[in-house]
């Protein structure tokens, strides 16, 4: 994503270079010619070096990219513009005196990187927050109630009719039905998602429905299907034993990691984050607590972050109580 990014911004500075202050023309001007020679499939000698001086300028000074300069020069391919560059760059090393004649235009040629330079220090950054932004923004999850005209589509479509003459019935194109079908059984698991207080994989629901519906209509012709491996959540459970989800990872003996309190990877670093990288009893911050007990920290079922030392003494309160409460009953 952000070399794609990079990238757009660099065709970016090459338009707004061609509408303020077309690089080419500029430096073709400095060489006493003009721009459609340049660009133009000419050989003459004196043209060629002059284009192959203005290659050697852009990506020396102006750090663009080889198809970016092929592109500013006409289309040229990205080989071209490496020969052009690498023969260029060995006459001018073989004769350092030309530089000192070259500084106006090695200045014009440098003001491009000191833009691409603002673009990706500043620019980049933006763009790339703001796509994160729209990113969360449709992941969250709305309760809509279903229509009745898109719950008797799915209910004819769950007996097995075809699409063919459930569109007829509703004057509406097969494409349409499907499209209604797939968009109904989704908003049903969000539906659930919202209601239960649980993520529903919206893909899978679908699945499921497409299979029993498959069934059905086989069924009715007599077929007999061939046998499916079961697609399941973990190894032996479909999904959570205690929440039913089957969006969080399994962790152990049918168990979510939230209902087995063992949270992993970007979960796990996301609740610490959110608790300010530090226990929740004691405040000490996640680096002391690591070099202080030689382990992470402990993050309980309700999301409680804890130290080593904090999380020993609660559970030594809890069970000292236990054993006081049996002693009691004796």
């Amino acid at each position: 994503m952000l070399l794609k990014t990079f990238n757009k911004s660099e065709n970016s500075i090459l338009l707004d270079l061609g509408r303020k202050n077309d690089i080419i023309e500029t430096l073709s001007k400095r060489l006493g010619y003009n721009k459609k020679i340049i660009e133009s499939r000419t050989r003459r000698q004196e043209i060629v070096k002059a284009r192959d001086l203005i290659v050697y300028l852009l990506r020396e000074y102006g750090d663009l990219s080889y198809p970016a300069i092929g592109r500013l020069l006409g289309g040229r391919d990205h080989t071209t513009i490496i020969h052009a560059y690498r023969k260029t760059k060995r006459n001018i090393e073989a004769r350092p005196e030309l530089k000192t004649e070259l500084d106006d235009l090695i200045r014009e040629a440098g003001s491009i990187k000191e833009r691409k330079f603002r673009i990706e220090r500043y620019l980049i950054p933006k763009i790339i927050a703001s796509i994160e932004v729209d990113k969360t923004e449709e992941t969250q999850l709305v309760f809509r109630k279903i229509q009745e005209r898109s719950s008797k589509i799915l209910e004819l479509w769950r007996e097995g009719l075809t699409l063919q003459n459930i569109s007829n019935v509703f004057d509406i194109t097969r494409e349409r039905v499907r499209q209604i079908v797939i968009a109904t059984i989704k908003q049903m698991a969000v539906n659930e998602s919202v209601s239960r207080g649980i993520v529903m994989d919206s893909d899978v629901l679908v699945e499921e429905e497409s299979k029993k519906r498959r069934i059905l209509q086989e069924s009715k012709k007599g077929k007999i299907l061939p046998v499916e491996k079961e697609k399941r959540w973990s190894r032996y459970y479909a999904a959570c034993r205690l929440c039913g989800t089957t969006a969080m990872p399994h962790v152990r003996q049918g168990l979510c990691e939230r209902c087995s309190g063992q949270y992993r990877g970007e979960r796990r670093k996301d609740i610490i984050e959110r608790h300010s990288n530090g226990c929740g009893k004691c405040g000490i911050s996640h680096g002391d607590a690591i070099r202080k007990y030689g382990r992470d920290f402990y993050i309980t079922k309700s999301q409680q972050v804890l130290c080593r030392g904090c999380f020993l003494k609660i559970t030594g309160e809890k069970l000292g109580n236990h054993v006081r409460r049996g002693k009691k009953l004796v």
